[in-house]
């Protein structure tokens, strides 16, 4: 039985059920807020269903960014919509 994330500050564990129940709880709860159309949001997930959450991510048009992993858990960032450029700073002398 694990803890698995809804929002911050809101966990649940669902007792005697299957590590597969708790992914597709997991997978579930992604492709709500990607439905929504949030534009950015967080989600710590099992390793086993990273897969299947960066598949979500690319059918609904997010951008998945792993921020922090361990041997069982992957805190992603989910963003939509266009890239902003990374912009640089280039000094130069006027001539």
């Amino acid at each position: 039985m694990r803890r698995m994330t809804v929002q911050d500050g809101l966990t649940v564990r669902f007792p005697g059920r299957s590590a597969e129940f708790d992914e597709g709880f997991e997978i579930g709860v992604l492709a709500a807020s990607m439905a929504a159309g949030l534009r950015r949001f967080d989600a710590r997930i099992g390793r086993d269903a990273l897969d299947q959450a960066r598949a979500f991510a690319q059918s609904f048009g997010y951008r998945a960014i792993e921020s922090a992993a361990d041997e069982d858990w992957v805190a992603l960032t989910f963003m939509s919509g266009a890239q902003r450029p990374r912009l640089r700073l280039v000094s130069g002398s006027a001539g």
